[in-house]
């Protein structure tokens, strides 16, 4: 029997998992084989009392067809107080901006043939002439580049959870940072260092929000913010991490590649000083598993299968991969999702792997591309294939699910695949909310998902479409609570919605409990799916 629920609370709470939950926002439909799909770039800023104008164009698979434009939800809910207009021909939005804030906009093309699909983004609305400046050095007052900064506006003179506005940028090669145009008001600004070189910090030094420096800005006037970031990976701070790697028949197994990477680096997290997100979408940094960033750290293994590593103290999620077995995340999984999550804070042994060899049989490919469902660009991802879950003997004994990274525009190949009905999860990095290849739109719901199935065949070209977190305004709230069910429900997808849009998302742990942070003060629907 299938059950759908929706939950409503404001900060903690308990979900229970039997069935599944539908929020899905579209961003394309096809009707006898007509597609649409936009090809424009919305303008992202404003000014107050600033005509705005941005030509929307959406592109149709059929030459002869005549394209309209709608203004949709939530824009006509602001369109009489801001003077929104929209030529439904030519598509262009235009709007005089009366007060300032952010704007989520929705814009819907329709086509003659029967083809749809939306736009959304934000427009940041800005009022203020104030200019907040820094430089962000180490302790030896070298300047760190990089460095995510974020300005975010509170209520009154305290550090508040109603927080309404925020700058952000990225310090340059003299670690030199400004905002321009900032609005009057109080601020409390953030440092969060690109690698796990620096402790990332609140101004002034401090890891907690509630305890950060409050700054005030005022029109014309230069307010200036310097930060200094401790290194906290020096060899004193340390710790030594050591286990063993053999195969189901306990034999010992020599140059297996161990790697130790931190979960919010893993899981796209986003606590508010470890904010990943963030530093994924702010500069180029390698994001892979199994790459080249300061915070993987890889091992191997010697001729006894043991090894050992240094690591800087914190939460980890740990995996194994050797050629000819299956790809093992601790305690035997085999997608990061479902991956114990290891508290590692003083000298640890006994992380041991046991990898399992690929059965003899023809193995398939699949691949494809993730992509920004709103702009049609690449989108880095970490993408999940789960294999027949439904089926409770499976012949093979082995994994159910593979994961891998995507390259930098979103393309990702699956190329060990046994025989089965594959679903494909992809969690793209910073602000985007994690879905489901589906045929004809995007889902954050599996049972929406489309099957695809493998049996030694090379399946191509597929796009899983992914949609921005839509934000009017960052915050300090979060929401936490429990997932429970009756089965494991560890690596259960947590959103919070706010209307049809992803607000926020978490993963929940071995025990079924999650954190949703960066949310703003306000009502949302909270849904958890797992497949």
């Amino acid at each position: 029997m299938k059950s759908r629920f929706m939950i409503f609370f404001a900060a903690v709470g308990i979900l229970c998992l039997v069935g599944s939950m539908a929020v899905a926002q579209p961003f394309s439909s096809t009707t006898q084989g007509v597609q649409l799909k936009f090809v424009s770039q919305p303008l992202a800023t404003g000014e107050v009392g600033v005509a705005y104008a941005y030509t929307a164009h959406a592109v149709s698979s059929d030459s002869t067809d005549t394209v309209r434009y709608y203004i949709g939800n939530p824009l006509y809910e602001i369109a009489a107080a801001q003077n929104v207009t929209l030529n439904d021909s030519t598509g262009v939005l235009s709007w005089i901006p009366t007060k300032k804030g952010y704007f989520d906009i929705t814009l819907l093309a329709r086509s003659s043939k029967g083809g749809r699909a939306s736009q959304s983004f934000i427009v940041t609305v800005t009022a203020g002439a104030g200019i907040l400046q820094g430089t962000i050095v180490d302790s030896l007052n070298q300047p760190i580049p990089h460095v995510f900064v974020e300005a975010i506006q509170t209520a009154d003179s305290t550090p508040s959870l109603m927080i309404c506005y925020n700058y952000s940028t990225m310090t340059d090669s003299n670690g030199a940072y400004s905002f321009s145009r900032v609005d009057p008001g109080n601020y409390i600004l953030s440092a969060i260092s690109p690698t796990l070189q620096y402790q990332s910090q609140w101004y002034n030094g401090v890891t907690d929000p509630s305890k950060a420096t409050i700054l005030h800005v005022e029109n014309a006037v230069t307010t200036t913010a310097n930060f200094i970031l401790h290194s906290k990976n020096n060899l004193a701070n340390r710790i030594t991490v050591a286990g063993s790697i053999t195969d189901t028949l306990s034999k010992a197994l020599k140059g297996v590649d161990v790697y130790f990477v931190p979960s919010g680096f893993v899981l796209n997290g986003s606590d508010s000083i470890d904010n990943y997100r963030k530093i994924f979408e702010s500069h180029g940094c390698d994001f892979r598993l199994a790459g080249s960033a300061a915070q993987v750290a890889h091992a191997k293994t010697d001729s006894s299968g043991a090894y050992s590593i240094k690591l800087v103290p914190g939460s980890y999620i740990a995996f194994a991969k050797a050629a000819g077995y299956v790809l093992q995340y601790y305690n035997g999984q085999t997608d990061f999702l479902s991956a114990t999550v290891l508290a590692l804070n003083a000298d640890t042994s006994g992380i041991n792997f046991t990898l399992t060899a690929l059965p003899p049989v023809v193995l398939g490919t699949i691949s494809g591309v993730v992509y920004d469902s709103s702009k049609g660009t690449g989108i880095p991802s970490r993408v999940i294939a789960f294999r027949d879950r439904w089926i409770l003997k499976d012949k093979y004994a082995v994994a159910r699910s593979y994961t891998i990274d995507s390259d930098s525009l979103g393309a990702f190949t699956f190329s060990q695949l046994l025989p089965g009905t594959y679903y494909l999860l992809a969690l793209p990095l910073g602000d985007y909310a994690p879905a489901y290849y589906t045929t004809d739109t995007e889902s954050t719901v599996w049972k929406k998902a489309t099957g695809i199935a493998i049996n030694g065949t090379a399946i191509s070209e597929l796009a899983i479409y992914v949609h921005p977190i839509l934000k009017s305004c960052d915050g300090l709230s979060r929401i936490a609570g429990k997932v429970s069910g009756n089965s494991d429900v560890s690596g259960a997808m947590v959103y919070a919605f706010s209307g049809s849009s992803v607000s926020g998302f978490a993963v929940a742990d071995k025990s079924g409990r999650y954190e949703i942070n960066g949310l703003a003060a306000g009502s949302y629907t909270v849904a958890a799916n797992k497949i």
